[in-house]
């Protein structure tokens, strides 16, 4: 008898750390190295008011925990679109285009939206890593049609800018958040977190990203799974005890 009940408290033990394991596993990638291709664009976009159309844009998520999702657009041979989606932090979010994949000497894109409700998007050419290096309405490119806008409904931010280019944007992408820039020179701040990523903006994938959420059917499925072998190893060493009496 108590060897049966042995049986079943180590085989119970190993599948609730087997289905844990795989909760966590699928829980968040942060990036390190996996890929992920583009998703569906999210039916809000039109009634946000964005400067231009965002109809067929191309969605790539890129930073699970910080909900951030790239969507881009190549209109044509000199126009780039984008809207960076993110969480609502309560400071800045950014995008950084770097040639060598580092943050030092890219140019970024960075938006937030002061307490007076008027939102914020500078450019930035990072020429190192304090933050009077990191002096507004610098960079590379000919940005336009900025704006960055909150939806209050589900606590995200987006900020949409356009490239003018008759090249494509380097590949090698930098996200960061951090705290609101001073009202008085709107330098960058340090970044509080970060994540970087190549998106492919031709195949439409993304190398080191974070894939899109697991459906939940599937971690209901495993569940539902884990409880039927339970249930039968409790059933067979029950039989087995009452033999053994």
């Amino acid at each position: 008898m108590n060897s049966s009940l042995f049986i079943i408290f180590f085989v119970s033990f190993l599948l609730v750390g087997f289905a844990t394991s795989y909760d966590l596993d699928h829980d968040d990638n942060e990036g390190g190295g996996g890929s992920s291709s583009s998703i569906q664009c999210t039916d809000d976009l039109p009634s946000l008011k964005f400067p231009f159309s965002t109809a067929n844009f191309t969605c790539i998520s890129i930073w699970l925990s910080k909900g951030f999702v790239l969507m881009y657009q190549h209109t044509n041979k000199n126009v780039w679109r984008f809207v960076l989606k993110a969480s609502d932090n309560n400071g800045y979010i950014s995008v950084g285009f770097s040639e060598s994949g580092n943050m030092v000497e890219s140019s970024a894109v960075a938006g937030w939206i002061p307490s007076n409700g008027n939102g914020i998007v500078k450019q930035y050419y990072l020429s190192g890593k304090k933050s009077s290096d990191c002096q507004p309405d610098t960079g590379s490119f000919d940005i336009s049609k900025t704006t960055i806008v909150r939806q209050a409904s589900t606590s995200k931010l987006y900020m949409a800018f356009q490239i003018n280019s008759t090249t494509t944007p380097n590949t090698k992408l930098i996200y960061a958040v951090g705290s609101q820039p001073s009202s008085n020179d709107h330098m960058l701040p340090m970044h509080s977190s970060m994540s970087k990523s190549t998106v492919d903006f031709t195949t439409q994938s993304c190398l080191n990203c974070s894939p899109p959420p697991p459906s939940s059917s599937g971690h209901h499925q495993w569940h539902g799974i884990f409880g039927f072998f339970l249930a039968a190893i409790i059933w067979a060493a029950t039989v087995s005890a009452k033999l053994n009496c």
